[in-house]
């Protein structure tokens, strides 16, 4: 993006950013999802059972994500309900779903980016219902 780019508009472009990132991971299309990432992102993961900490570089996330599809046998998906943006990063409001050894996920989350460019560096993830969450993923 140029300097004459208006707040707004970096605003507008995250959000497309890391819009196409929910539907190439919903695709399964990770080499896209990889490109939306800087090298040596942080995906912070709180209260997800085994899943939970800081996930660091671009493998680490890829093993994050494949150990989510893994535990629910590919049942997993995300559903994004709400936007919200600025210039520096967005915030999604998401609906993360899954079935797993008879037990049922369904949560609202928020997934907050922080972008560096056109390229996420660090991402926050906090669960809705805490104790559900992380009895699941355990």
């Amino acid at each position: 993006m140029t300097e004459q780019t208006t707040d707004a508009e970096r605003a507008a472009r995250n959000v497309e950013l890391v819009q196409a990132g929910y539907d190439a991971f919903t695709r399964g299309d990770l080499a896209a999802v990889e490109k939306l990432f800087r090298p040596d992102a942080v995906w912070h993961a709180q209260r997800l059972g085994a899943l939970s900490g800081d996930h660091t570089g671009w493998p680490e996330i890829l093993r994050f994500f494949g150990e989510t599809m893994e535990i629910t046998k590919g049942t997993f998906r995300v559903t994004v309900t709400e936007r919200y943006s600025n210039p520096e990063g967005v915030a999604f409001m998401a609906r993360s779903q899954a079935e797993r050894d008879g037990r049922t996920l369904d949560d609202r989350q928020v997934h907050v980016f922080e972008l560096d460019g056109e390229q996420v560096a660090e991402v926050w993830q906090f669960v809705g219902n805490g104790r559900a969450v992380d009895e699941f993923w355990s």
